[in-house]
């Protein structure tokens, strides 16, 4: 991995290849809608010989902003970095609790898998082009934990929460407007539509808390009603597991 900083606003980056990446092939099976054990042959085989190519359409790049001062409403559920304010709801902001600083972070695998899999699509290889955008979403999660695993390495005794992103419990995605406008103009090669999308469309960002005493927790997704979410996946699987 490639670290690059911008000691101007405390930023760093990070170009990562894909060999280096933690990715469990279990997540992109349950995201194809089976158990581990249950997937057919053909899917396994069809997933091996995907990902042995995966890194050649991948360029992933991630980031994070560290911030030395964090403010919480929990009566008004808003969070403050700098003079930003995020309406960021009750379950982040509970989950928050306890946090001093924090740090935003993005990454994205880039528009390579999105392409191949569109244009396997295109040819009508429907399964292919379903198994590479599921391999898409879950390298960027990987490539996203790889990223803010280095967060302790530049906030000594810092632990960490979860990271919670607009559109998720809650956090209304409208609010990537606010939180781009905390990092450097096409950070990480990711720009925001007038909607608050993301393009590469395979891009995360959000936040973490960080504090003496902060830690990851379970996600709450009993208290959310975002079904479609990487997150819930793992948790479903891991527990049929």
């Amino acid at each position: 991995m490639t670290i690059a900083q911008d000691t101007s606003i405390d930023a760093q980056t990070f170009s990562i290849p894909f060999r280096e990446l933690t990715i469990d092939a279990a997540d992109i099976i349950a995201i194809l809608g089976y158990e581990s054990e249950n997937a057919p042959d053909h899917i396994r085989e069809d997933l091996d010989t995907i990902l042995n190519t995966a890194g050649d359409y991948c360029t992933i790049r991630g980031g994070i902003r560290l911030f030395d001062n964090i403010e919480i409403s929990h009566e008004k559920r808003h969070i403050l970095l700098q003079d930003v304010e995020f309406a960021a709801g009750k379950i982040i902001t509970s989950q928050l609790r306890g946090a001093d600083s924090a740090a935003l972070f993005a990454c994205t695998v880039g528009n390579g898998l999105e392409n191949w899999s569109r244009a396997l699509m295109a040819d009508g290889d429907f399964l292919k082009g379903y198994i590479v955008d599921a391999i898409a979403s879950v390298t960027v999660e990987a490539a996203v934990e790889k990223s803010t695993d280095q967060i302790p390495g530049f906030m000594p005794g810092k632990k960490m929460s979860n990271r919670y992103s607009p559109g998720y419990c809650g956090w209304d995605v409208a609010e990537q407007q606010k939180l781009f406008s905390l990092l450097p103009p096409n950070f990480c090669g990711i720009t925001l539509s007038a909607s608050s999308l993301m393009a590469p469309i395979k891009s995360v960002s959000g936040l973490i808390g960080l504090g003496p005493e902060m830690k990851k927790v379970d996600y709450t997704c009993r208290f959310c009603d975002l079904k479609d979410c990487v997150y819930r996946r793992q948790r479903e699987n891991s527990t049929q597991d």
